[in-house]
């Protein structure tokens, strides 16, 4: 897995006037942290299994705040691991990575 794909957002020729919405917001994220690192990806299993293994790999050296989006998910999953099932370019898929090393310990 690599991280090239940071802050590369990638249009499909289809989009949708929703799914473009969408992405010009991200595109204008100006954020203290979350979203400053982004991957987005057209199609993924799932965005938290993305985000498990990059940080299985990199440990702490993944970005606070990392936002992993994908245009479609083929095994995503809801709250409980429910199955989640959404049509492709219709709906904001991501998954963020919080990992705050600014927080004071008690």
């Amino acid at each position: 897995m690599s991280n090239n794909l940071a802050n590369v957002i990638f249009l499909p020729p289809n989009v949708t006037s929703k799914s473009h919405l969408i992405i010009k917001a991200i595109k204008r994220m100006n954020t203290l942290f979350i979203g400053q690192n982004k991957i987005t990806l057209q199609t993924i299993d799932s965005t938290n299994n993305y985000a498990a293994k990059l940080i299985k790999m990199q440990g702490d050296d993944v970005p606070d705040g990392t936002v992993i989006m994908a245009q479609n998910q083929t095994e995503g999953r809801g709250q409980r691991s429910n199955v989640w099932h959404s049509e492709p370019h219709m709906n904001l898929l991501c998954s963020f990575i919080l990992q705050p090393k600014t927080l004071e310990y008690g």
